[in-house]
Parts: C-alpha cells; structure tokens; sequence
C-alpha cells in the first residue's frame, strides 16, 4: 500500500519550533554548521531528520542569485554516446556540492525550447548543451541568461560563452583519409541519418566528401530517413541501400557507432565477410565498439576529457586555458580494430 503523502512540505520555522531554536539557527546549522554549537547542531539535524525538511534551494537561488545545480540538454542518450561525458562532469561536479540535472531532447527542436525554458528557470550555475545555435532569437536568449553557457562536442565559430569539444568535419575527413590510405580501400560510402537539426553528423559527411572529392572525385552518401535516430535497424537499412545501388562498395563509414554495429549485424547475415568482404567502420567509441564488443574501428572522442574541462569551467576559473574564441579542442582518436 503506498504511504500517505502530505502535500504539504515541511518548513524552517517547524524545525525550529521543534528544536526549540530560532530560524535562523537552522539556517546556520544547514549553510555553516562549523559556526553552531554540537547540542544545539545535533538538535537542528534531529528536527530535520524528524519532518523530514528538504531545504528550499529555490528560495535560495532567488536570495542569492545562483542556485547549486547545473542544467544539461543533451540532443540523445540512445547507444550512450554522451555517456562518458555526463559522467564524468556529474562526477566533478558533486565532488563540489553541485547537482547535475539532465534533459534529452532527442534532436527536436521544438522540445528543446521548451526544455531549456524550464532548466533556465531554475537559475543554474552552468548551462551545457550538445547543440550548436545558429538560430539568432535562441542566442539572442541564451547570451542573455546570467550563467555560463557551454557547448559541447562541436567547435562552433562563435560560442554563445565556451565550447569544448573538437572538429566534427577533420574526423569525417580523418576516417575516410584512414580508410582510402591506411586501410586501401577505394570504394568507400557514407551512411548517416535525418536527425532533426543535429550538426554534427552533417559535419561529418562533409569530412568525408571533401576527401572523397579531391582523391576519388566519387561521393556515395545515404541519408536514411527510417527511424531518424541512427539505431540498429536503421545501420541494417543502411547497408542494404548501399550494397544495393553501388555493389562494388568496400568500406562503409557510419556517422554513429550503433549504425555502424546494425550494419556488421546485416552483413554478418548477409553471410559477408568483415572486413574482407565490406569494411565497416562508425563514430563515437560507445562500449559495445570495444574489443570486448563487436570489436569496431571508429572515431574515439574524448568523452571524459569534455567532461573534466566543461566542470572547471563551471567550478574554477581557467580563462587563460582558452584562444580568443573561448574554445577548447579536445582533439579526437582513430581507433582500428577488426571490422577494417
């Protein structure tokens, strides 16, 4: 049976009133318990404890300005591609009495208003977005909101505060030349997908079709429009399409790493050989593309690495760490295994 919820919450004066202390004694006890006495300290916790009192950082934040989270709208958390990043800065960021609160707008432009409206509400002490915006209205607001705004896993020419992150367009041009020069193949593809306004894979097919155009003159690019999220089924789409309109194709390089894994699933029942019969290679590096996964070559972004620079910017201050531009680029790594 669930228990009986009092929809009214507990406040500082019936604290008080059962410690037998005054209000701002309770203050004292939660924001600097050093300045309290034991007995009385042990009191507060114990009144606390009792009415179960959750301190009202929303009160605070408006006394104070700033309240003690910090806001993230990260465009997916499918196939965990942002995973190390997110952990890494809730890590950090905790270590300093900060909470990091998370929404995922699944590459919508429209529920991503909506859901930076309601994080810039809370008044955070950073604001960190996967997204790029070139949209003047949605700068316009977020160059008005006094926290610091940081962009992430993109080097945007003009960052509303900060970025950090790397050249999406050098790692679509860094796995194609590794493909065509490292690896020998000639026929290479790229597979992508529809996703709302997300930048970053467009930045990658350019990567690679600036490469594809000045070494091979030939840019075989599909653009999947099944399920727009770039999951298993769509990199199974994906492989059929190709192998379908250019059949001598002997690479395939996947703007994501769960595209690229669905596309060594459908060759492997295709009854292919891989590498030897099509290479598949993908973006991202999440767990499953590791040697004790599907073993997969790919793009290694420095997830942990974004995160840990993205928390020092909201805890420290390391302006001298930044080119005029407020950018930090983390770099990338191409890592080879046996799908090439």
């Amino acid at each position: 049976m669930p228990r009986p919820i009092d929809e009214r919450w507990s406040t500082m004066k019936e604290v008080a009133n059962l410690a037998g202390v005054a209000k701002i004694t309770v203050s004292r006890v939660l924001r600097s318990p050093e300045l309290v006495s034991k007995t009385t300290r042990e009191k507060v916790e114990s009144a606390i404890n009792k009415l179960g009192y959750v301190p009202e950082a929303a009160a605070g934040a408006l006394s104070s300005g700033r309240s003690q989270i910090v806001a993230a709208n990260i465009s997916t958390l499918s196939g965990s591609i942002f995973l190390s990043t997110i952990n890494q800065l809730s890590n950090i960021l905790s270590k300093h009495g900060i909470q990091l609160i998370l929404s995922n707008s699944e590459y919508s432009e429209e529920m991503e208003f909506q859901q930076l409206s309601a994080l810039i509400a809370q008044r955070p002490l950073g604001l960190v977005l996967s997204n790029a915006f070139h949209n003047t209205k949605r700068r316009s607001m977020l160059s008005r909101i006094g926290c610091k705004v940081i962009e992430i896993w993109d080097l945007p020419e003009n960052p509303i505060d900060y970025a950090v992150g790397f050249s999406n367009f050098d790692a679509g041009y860094s796995m194609t030349q590794f493909l065509f020069k490292d690896c020998c193949y000639k026929k290479i593809a790229f597979l992508g997908t529809k996703q709302g306004f997300d930048r970053r894979s467009e930045m990658r097919f350019q990567g690679y079709k600036d490469f594809q155009l000045k070494h091979t003159s030939e840019v075989r690019a599909f653009d999947l429009t099944a399920s727009g999220k770039g999951n298993i089924h769509d990199g199974t789409v994906g492989l059929n399409s190709i192998l379908n309109k250019w059949p001598d194709t002997d690479a395939i390089f996947c703007s994501g790493d769960v595209l690229a894994i669905g596309a060594v699933c459908e060759a492997r029942r295709r009854g292919l050989r891989v590498p030897k019969d099509i290479a598949i290679s993908g973006f991202g590096d999440i767990e499953f593309s590791n040697e004790y996964g599907i073993e997969l070559t790919t793009v290694k972004v420095r997830g942990e690495e974004i995160g840990t620079r993205v928390a020092n910017i909201i805890v420290g201050d390391i302006e001298g760490a930044f080119n005029i531009n407020k950018s930090i680029d983390v770099g990338y790594d191409i890592v080879r295994r046996s799908t090439t």
